[in-house]
Formats: structure tokens, sequence, C-alpha cells
């Protein structure tokens, strides 16, 4: 026999906008009513309808976005508008995009304004009522934890970012992109590779990037005299580089820094590579980490929840995971031109 949600509000007392309201966390509602509602509806087995669900999502499509309902993209301390590549502000759009598509609104906050704390910050979103809530990339961050009720939002994060406790995410596979990129210069002809990476990514990542590089190197067993995930491109390590002579380095652009053109290219036939392609970058090919898809599905994560009056971490995180696409580097006519904020396609996701 089906519970419907008739049933819970006529069995909890309650007004059926009430019951409604009260499973998806709306602050309208006091918090005793609130929760005879969610223990009425458990007692019974109450499950969402998947049908209604899907039609209230194209009822809500069809709104003014003035009217819909509201997801909080939240800044906590990285990417500020306009910096990091510029990716943060193409995040943002293909974040809002989705969210419209899906009858929902967003809207901004940034932990780092002045007078901010995550505690006032969840009283806010609570107070006007939002309960879906999509964390910013936290690039070099091994984990995150947030002084806030997490029981009033349904959230998800893009990156793989730790969390506690432990929320639903979308992020780059970064084993897979730097197995990629690995394979992609072997194939090239190189036999030397030289990885010039970032600790903090290789943390956030759990270790997955030197582990990748290691298990596809070459030379696996002697991989570690060709990685290095603690320096810049330093005059110390161009020489080094000079020295070695690989055929080829594998590196993030935050890293191939001005330090290390200033001098001018590396000997010749060495190929440079990577890890965090961008398509401003001239010249140089890479893994594109699509970030523009990964956060369209991060949107769908915390959309999955609010769907499903889901609120609070979840019982068994979901992890999408993106392995990137390669990209071959772009004429230097083109070079300036902006991100774009395209979604890419014909990525594989796995929870």
């Amino acid at each position: 026999m089906t519970i419907t949600l008739t049933q819970v509000a006529r069995e909890a007392g309650v007004a059926l906008s009430t019951a409604s309201y009260a499973l998806r966390g709306n602050p309208l509602i006091n918090e005793r009513t609130a929760r005879v509602v969610r223990e009425t509806a458990s007692r019974l087995g109450y499950r969402p309808n998947a049908q209604v669900a899907a039609l209230m999502t194209h009822i809500r499509a069809g709104r003014a976005v003035r009217e819909a309902e509201r997801i909080a993209f939240v800044r906590i301390d990285s990417f500020a508008p306009g910096t990091e590549h510029g990716m943060a502000d193409a995040i943002l759009a293909a974040a809002r995009l989705r969210a419209r598509e899906a009858g929902y609104g967003m809207d901004e906050f940034n932990l780092a304004d002045p007078g901010m704390s995550p505690r006032r910050l969840a009283a806010v979103l609570h107070a006007r009522g939002i309960s879906g809530v999509l964390l910013c990339p936290l690039p070099g961050r091994a984990s995150l934890s947030l002084d806030w009720n997490w029981d009033w939002f349904a959230t998800a994060v893009i990156g793989n970012t730790a969390c506690d406790p432990e929320l639903h995410h979308a992020g780059l596979d970064h084993y897979a992109a730097v197995r990629l990129a690995m394979r992609k210069l072997r194939e090239s002809g190189a036999r030397t590779i030289f990885g010039l990476l970032e600790g903090g990514i290789n943390i956030t990542a759990k270790e997955a990037v030197a582990a990748a590089f290691v298990e596809h190197h070459p030379e696996p067993a002697r991989a570690r005299r060709w990685l290095d995930l603690g320096h810049g491109c330093d005059t110390a390590m161009r020489r080094r580089l000079d020295k070695l002579r690989p055929d080829a380095v594998l590196t993030t652009w935050a890293r191939w820094n001005a330090a290390c053109t200033a001098e001018g290219p590396l000997s010749s036939g060495v190929r440079v590579a990577l890890t965090d392609w961008r398509p401003n970058i001239a010249g140089l090919p890479g893994v594109d980490h699509c970030e523009a898809e990964i956060a369209a599905s991060a949107v769908d994560l915390v959309v999955m929840q609010l769907q499903r009056n889901q609120l609070g971490p979840p019982a068994m995180p979901h992890m999408l995971s993106f392995p990137g696409i390669w990209r071959e580097g772009v004429a230097r006519a083109t070079a300036t031109a902006p991100v774009s904020t395209a979604l890419c396609v014909g990525l594989s996701s796995a929870a």
C-alpha cells in the first residue's frame, strides 16, 4: 500500500501544505510541528512519489526565475570572483544554468565577506527558506568542517575535499586524469616524463595524483625520481630539468609559472602538458577538467535531495567522478578567448 502525503498530514493532525513544507525543511514551520510530521512520515513509511516530484520540477521550470525556489552557491575561502583562471565564474554560471533548468534560482554567498561566519550564514539561509546548498571548489584543502546546522540543508560539494560530516560530491577523478595524460605523452614517444605537480592537489585527491604518475610512468620503479610535488618552476628547478633532460614534463599551470618561461623554452623536443588544461593557455595540450559539467552534476545532487525531502548529511554519500578530456594545444591566435561555460559531453560518471 502506498502512503500518500495526505495520509501523513491527516495522521500528524496538520494541513497538507504544512506537511509538505515540514518535510522540505521550510523555516516557516516550527520545529516541534516539523518533528511530528517527520516522525509520522517515517512511521507510516512515506516515500515521495517520483512522478509527482517530476511534475513539480516541470511546474517550477515554467516559473520566472524570481519566483523560483533558491539554491545557495557558497564560496568558502577560495575562488574569488574573476580569479583562478576565470573558472570560478564559469563554474557559477554552469551551476546557475543547471539550477534554472531544474526550476530553481541560485543566490551567491561568500563566507569570506566581512562579518560573515558559517553559523551566521546558516541562519540567513534558514530564515530565507533556502534549504539547498552548493559548496564551491576547495583547491588544496584536504578537509572541510563548518560550524552550522547541516540538518537544515540538502548539500553537495563541487570537488573532492573530504567533509565532516561527509556530503555528496561531484569532482574530477584525479587518478584517471593523470593516467590519461601519461598515456597521451607515452603515445607521443616520451620515455622520460617529469612530473612537476602541486602537493596540495595531491592531498585533496588523497594521493591519487602521485599514485597515477608512478603507476603509469614508463619506468614505474624509478618514477619517484621524476616527480616533484613541492616546488614551483623556479631557477633551481629549471636547472634540474635541464640536467635531467626529460622527454616531457607533466605539470599544473600554477607550477609552470613565469619563472620557468622567462629564460626561454626548455631544450628542443621537450613536450609540456598540463593536468589542468584551459582554452586561454596558448599552445599547451592537457586534460580539460570540464568543471562546468562537474558543477552541473553537483547541482543535480542538491536537486535530487530537495525533491526527495532529504535534508541533513546523507547516510550513503554519492561520489560522482569525472575523468576529464584530453585537449591538444590551441592556436595562439585564439589563446585569449574567454573560458567557455558550455557543458562538456561524453563524460562517464560513477557514484
